[in-house]
């Protein structure tokens, strides 16, 4: 009976270990070195790349109900949240949306004329 308890006891603690050091390494991975995938849309110039095609939604916006001025051009983009610079959207400057050179594992992702889901435009495909 003794025995009993005393394994119960040690796998408890061996349990109860793993999930501390599980925790621990989860904070330092998400919360101190930040090593995590940010995806994101930022905008595309379709006369230099094979862009996303996005339409105005008027649940969210408002929109001038004029197709040409209501449609707007995108790409996505995948980067590291400990390379994001911290900076307001609108301040022309900020670099959040681009990859650096010295970022390995930041991707921009191009409408794929393959993929059946999305829409592409590109003025070299147009013309």
């Amino acid at each position: 009976m003794n025995n009993i308890k005393i394994s119960n006891e040690v796998v408890f603690s061996v349990f109860f270990m793993m999930v501390v050091i599980f925790v621990l390494l989860s904070f330092q991975k998400y919360f101190l070195n930040m090593d995590y995938p940010i995806f994101a849309e930022t905008s595309c110039d379709p006369k230099k790349e094979q862009c996303f095609v996005g339409y105005c939604d008027p649940e969210y916006e408002e929109c001038s109900g004029i197709v040409e001025e209501d449609i707007f051009y995108y790409k996505k983009i995948k980067r590291l949240a400990n390379y994001i610079p911290l900076c307001d959207p609108e301040d022309d400057s900020c670099t959040a949306a681009t990859c650096a050179t010295y970022e390995t594992k930041c991707v921009q992702i191009l409408c794929n004329l393959e993929d059946e889901e999305s829409e592409c435009f590109s003025s070299s495909i147009n013309e």
